[in-house]
């Protein structure tokens, strides 16, 4: 496994709405790279998070070098979302928690508790539910929303995740400069999704939070109110 760890320019999204509910929260950007859509036969081959960290914003990625680093990977992943008190991603609820946690049962023998319950902001899910966003958008696909926010220059990877499944197995056939290469594609692609996703919160001010986080849920103190 390969942990690579980046200082980036990404301030934690402040508002008097959200700050009500996460302000004293510790929140991170989460978003997995994988090898197929089916946790039954597909593999995680890499966990993405951004972390505010004493004023500063760091990504963290966790790489599969071969697909036998998976259970490695996991237990990263497990290790970054207990540190967590809500884990901010795009379409989680559906595709990245219930893929990490098919993936554990399936290889099993974790040291960790993997049977705790994460908080999941899942931003798409919000957008989708309870803002007008579809009525102006021909979807509401992550690249999308941040055209519609003016941050398409802030991604500099041009592939998508289709094409980073791909790119994975050349890279495990691969060797030397070509290698590093394809890693390198791999690497950008999650590490600008992870990026861009810490930039959409503003997209929560099209839409009346409260009502939203009562039907949805949020933490409260030392509990969980997840209610997806």
């Amino acid at each position: 496994m390969k942990t690579l760890l980046e200082r980036v320019d990404i301030a934690r999204y402040e508002n008097p709405d959200f700050d009500l509910y996460f302000g004293d929260k510790k929140i991170g950007i989460f978003d997995i790279e994988t090898t197929g859509l089916s946790a039954q036969n597909a593999r995680l081959i890499l966990s993405g998070f951004v972390c505010f960290e004493e004023g500063s914003a760091i990504v963290k990625q966790y790489f599969a070098e071969s697909l036998s680093d998976e259970a490695e990977i996991l237990e990263k992943t497990y290790e970054e979302l207990e540190k967590l008190d809500a884990a901010v991603t795009f379409n989680g609820k559906h595709f990245d928690f219930p893929f990490i946690a098919e993936r554990a049962r399936r290889l099993g023998g974790f040291t960790r508790q993997l049977g705790r319950r994460h908080y999941n902001l899942d931003i798409y899910r919000l957008l989708n539910k309870y803002s007008d966003l579809r009525k102006y958008l021909p979807n509401l696909k992550q690249k999308t929303c941040e055209q519609f926010l003016g941050l398409g220059g802030e991604r500099k990877d041009e592939i998508s995740g289709a094409e980073s499944v791909a790119l994975y197995y050349e890279f495990l056939s691969s060797e030397g400069d070509a290698k590093d290469k394809l890693r390198s594609f791999i690497l950008l692609h999650n590490r600008d999704d992870v990026c861009q996703l810490a930039r959409l919160f503003p997209l929560l001010e099209r839409l009346d939070l409260h009502r939203a986080l009562s039907g949805y849920g949020f933490p409260a103190g030392s509990a969980i109110l997840d209610t997806v």
